[in-house]
């Protein structure tokens, strides 16, 4: 078994979908990326020797999601910036009242994107 956890807010980039539909569920990874793809690197990972062969696959098709073009929203990107730049010193209304967008909207916009 190999596996890698990762905030919410990065997931969304891997799976190309909104991440509060994922928000307490458990999803086969052949779901979201399709099931051939997800054999063929099961295949990979089991043909190789080394756990650190084994990283490195997995790393490399992580990254290989990445690349495959997910842009976030520029007001989600702008408020995990200040989220994470400032914890303890931002709120989300301030933050949301920066980003142009009504409360709902933005609360919208945030949890397809982060859940």
């Amino acid at each position: 078994m190999i596996g890698r956890t990762f905030p919410a807010w990065r997931r969304v980039s891997f799976l190309k979908l909104p991440a509060g539909e994922l928000h307490n569920e458990h999803v086969d990874l052949g779901a979201l990326w399709g099931w051939q793809e997800v054999r063929d690197l099961r295949g990979r990972l089991l043909a190789a020797l080394k756990p650190e062969q084994k990283l490195r696959i997995l790393e490399r098709a992580l990254l290989a999601k990445l690349r495959d073009g997910f842009e976030r929203h520029p007001a989600v990107a702008y408020a995990l910036g200040e989220f994470h730049a400032v914890p303890e010193g931002r709120s989300i209304a301030a933050v949301t009242d920066r980003t142009g967008f009504s409360a709902r909207r933005f609360i919208d916009l945030f949890e397809r994107e982060v859940g």
